[in-house]
């Protein structure tokens, strides 16, 4: 796991002492990415989209965070955070 490009939120939802194993759970995660230099099976194996931006969702399990974490062309990893409706 490249922590560096791991952001706190995300980083505290990995922790195991807090219950998220290696290969438990699914997180919501933004990847924020290269587009040029991205590898379009994996974007296509772990659901990332829409391909050619910048910032990509998918909801991951921590295997594949660390995954992610360790190439070349992904940026920074956040943790997604809930919307709330405007009144």
């Amino acid at each position: 796991m490249n922590w560096g490009k791991v952001d706190a939120r995300l980083a505290a939802a990995l922790d195991p002492a807090a219950g998220a194993g290696p290969g438990e759970g699914r997180l919501s995660v933004f990847v924020h990415v290269e587009v040029a230099g991205t590898d379009a099976g994996v974007c296509h194996r772990l659901g990332l989209g829409p391909p050619g931006e910048e910032i990509r969702t998918a909801t991951l399990s921590p295997d594949e965070v660390a995954e992610l974490s360790e190439l070349p062309w992904v940026r920074r990893l956040e943790l997604s955070r809930g919307l709330r409706l405007l009144d």
